[in-house]
């Protein structure tokens, strides 16, 4: 499978993978070799960059909940990743 990184945006930061995952963004990857540091590999598209330009600008608005508990599935995920 080629794959075109320029496709790809690769993210470090929880609380953004979180927010981008509560709002239906798949993730494609998560990469574990830097344990315990993780990367999460996204789709680029106009879309998702404009939904990352306005978390950073602070004109996001999620729900609370909807986001805590999509934070606490992507932390078992990595869990589950550390432990296989």
């Amino acid at each position: 499978m080629n794959i075109n990184y320029k496709d790809l945006i690769v993210l470090e930061d929880m609380c953004l993978v979180s927010y981008l995952a509560v709002l239906e963004f798949p993730i494609e990857n998560i990469n574990s070799s830097k344990y315990p540091q993780f990367t999460f590999t996204f789709k680029n598209t106009k879309k998702l960059e404009e939904t990352m330009e306005n978390f950073f600008n602070g004109s996001a608005l999620i729900e609370p909940k909807s986001y805590w508990a999509k934070t606490r599935e992507i932390k078992a995920r990595l869990k589950s990743i550390k432990n296989y």
